[in-house]
């Protein structure tokens, strides 16, 4: 199998290993950066009443769920206005007293809103209002640029590709039903957006991924004497390789 296919194929894996936590990009180039501001682990989550809670009790609760994130972890999280108007979207949608009755408790773990029996119908306004309410291209980004296994161009790159094409609800969609992302669902349309989209938006010296291997013939994506894909990039190892053969 060619390089670019094996590349391809593997930033599909990335996205889908990330699409249950949306990993949060360091670097954003010329878009607006989030800000680290998420509820981490050391926060206690809302207790909500069993019975009867009031709606603002049950957004608050939502937004933890939303937000919640350990303080070592680099996951995506919608911003504070984001998952405010998700959790009031949510409750309208869905509505107080059923999310009540599923027993839904955040930073619950079996209670959780990924957990609770919500019916397909509900989880699909669970996408419908992420979809509404976050930024979808900013979060497309977070969730490629990962730990910086692309360049923030890219991922920008990659992103506005999947964002023009409307396949970022799809990632919602595996999160709320906690399930894998299907690239090859509805007739293929999210690997072959992929795929068109790297073979525009990536190059070799894009790409970092000295220890990263791929998910078809577990070969490695790069030549470990090659970290970064070509001899004369700018990639650390890469110089350090040159200085050695200068000498």
């Amino acid at each position: 199998m060619n390089r670019l296919a094996r590349v391809t194929l593997t930033l599909i894996a990335l996205a889908i290993a990330c699409a249950g936590v949306g990993c949060v990009p360091k670097e954003r180039g010329s878009t607006v950066e989030i800000k680290r501001e998420a509820d981490t682990s050391k926060v206690q989550p809302p207790e909500l009443p069993k019975t009867n809670p009031t709606a603002s009790q049950m957004e608050q609760a939502i937004v933890f769920d939303l937000r919640n994130r350990p303080d070592s972890q680099d996951f995506w999280t919608p911003t504070r206005s984001e998952a405010k108007c998700v959790a009031q979207e949510v409750v309208m949608g869905v509505g107080l007293d059923r999310l009540s009755s599923l027993g839904f408790q955040p930073g619950t773990p079996g209670a959780s809103l990924v957990d609770v029996a919500m019916t397909a119908e509900e989880r699909a306004k669970v996408v419908a209002a992420l979809t509404s309410c976050v930024d979808t291209h900013e979060a497309a980004s977070s969730l490629f640029f990962g730990k910086g296994r692309i360049s923030a161009k890219a991922a920008q790159c990659v992103a506005d590709a999947l964002d023009k094409a409307g396949m970022v609800p799809i990632f919602f969609d595996a999160w709320i039903n906690a399930k894998p992302v299907d690239p090859f669902a509805n007739d293929s349309n999210l690997v072959n957006t992929m795929s068109a989209a790297a073979q525009v938006c990536l190059s070799p010296n894009d790409l970092n991924w000295p220890t990263l291997r791929s998910p078809v013939d577990d070969q490695d994506l790069i030549d470990s004497d090659l970290p970064a894909g070509s001899r004369d990039s700018n990639h650390p190892d890469d110089r350090r390789l040159r200085e050695e053969e200068s000498n």
